[in-house]
């Protein structure tokens, strides 16, 4: 099991959805998002679909991919939405990277 919801997102967004583009680069969406599924991560343990080693891995992919990957995958986000005529307000910067990888650390803890 791999759960990262931003980049099922990006999927979709690739595959023509750009209506999503607004949704991932809002800060308080992203966060939730990763939120969600940091909390579906400590689900599937205490339920027993995934065990510990894998819950592990799964939080230090998250952790890896916000820190070295999510700001490149925002500014072609927002390239992408400027090419589409899609207007967008919304901006996730550095300190938003970083209580992304806090909270997913505080949650990991929690297991």
């Amino acid at each position: 099991m791999f759960v990262n919801s931003y980049l099922d997102e990006i999927r979709k967004v690739l595959l023509g959805n750009f209506e999503l583009i607004p949704e991932l680069l809002d800060p308080e969406k992203v966060k939730k998002m990763f939120e969600r599924d940091c909390r579906t991560i400590v689900e599937s343990v205490k339920e027993g679909r995934v065990d510990l080693e894998s819950a592990k891995r799964n939080f230090f992919l998250l952790k890896s991919y916000v820190v070295s990957q999510l700001l490149t995958h925002c500014e072609r986000l927002k390239g992408l939405a400027g090419e589409k005529g899609i207007e967008v307000e919304a901006k996730v910067r550095e300190e938003d990277v970083n209580e992304i990888a806090i909270m997913i650390e505080e949650i990991e803890r929690s297991l």
